[in-house]
């Protein structure tokens, strides 16, 4: 079981997990954003407000998302493979990265963690994420002292794609689609990566020129070629 597999190494992903039984829609072609600067809205602009609504973390059933090593040099100790379905990931840490980086570039978001009885209802656009695509390299890399190691602290090395849906309520439909990756490479463990890879991919979703003239128009208005187009 994954859940398993990371209470082993140490990342206490299962506290924040919850299980998803619910199939995946059929969606029209994708194509990835370009690796462009995040577009700020002006704050003359007055943009329609959004509301995270979750990322799942969906690989094919076993297979290899990662490896896992361990000591000085980082030795390979095994690989690390996907052997549950998919994971829904909605919790505190999730959103917060997105709402930072949306509230960051002048994106208005609906859902504040801090607020348990926050009003959504005037979010028109709820945004969601598929993650299918997923490499970790974890490393519990020990520290050298004087007398000999000290302590294992884990690094992590990730990459990620998620497959962004957007959903209007004035339209009651998903009325964009588009992919992006992310990355992050720093301290931290299999949890800590995937939150700072989803930040990255977050900051690619804002460098999007469609998803910022859907986030500005006139409310109840669809920009043409909503969804592109793998042609």
């Amino acid at each position: 079981m994954a859940i398993r597999v990371l209470q082993t190494i140490g990342l206490p992903l299962a506290a924040v997990v919850l299980l998803s039984c619910m199939t995946q829609p059929q969606s029209p072609a994708q194509t990835e954003v370009p690796q462009l600067q995040i577009i700020p809205i002006p704050k003359d602009q007055v943009p329609k407000l959004s509301l995270f609504s979750k990322l799942v973390l969906n690989p094919p059933k076993g297979s290899t998302f990662g490896v896992l090593k361990f000591g000085a040099l980082c030795i390979h100790q095994r690989d690390l493979t996907w052997e549950q379905g998919p994971q829904v990931l909605d919790q505190e840490d999730i959103r917060t990265a997105f709402n930072q980086v949306f509230q960051k570039a002048n994106y208005p978001v609906a859902g504040n963690v801090d607020n348990l009885f926050e009003d959504v209802s005037g979010a028109e656009l709820i945004l969601a994420g598929l993650v299918k695509e997923l490499h970790a390299d974890i490393c519990n890399k020990l520290t050298l002292g004087f007398v000999g190691p000290r302590e294992a602290l884990p690094v992590a090395d990730l990459s990620l794609k998620v497959n962004w849906q957007v959903f209007s309520r004035v339209d009651d439909k998903v009325v964009y689609e588009v992919a992006t990756n992310g990355k992050y490479s720093g301290p931290g463990n299999l949890r800590e990566g995937v939150i700072g890879a989803f930040a990255n991919a977050t900051e690619k979703l804002l460098a999007d020129r469609r998803f910022y003239d859907l986030v500005v128009q006139k409310k109840g208005m669809i920009p043409h070629n909503k969804v592109p187009s793998s042609g």
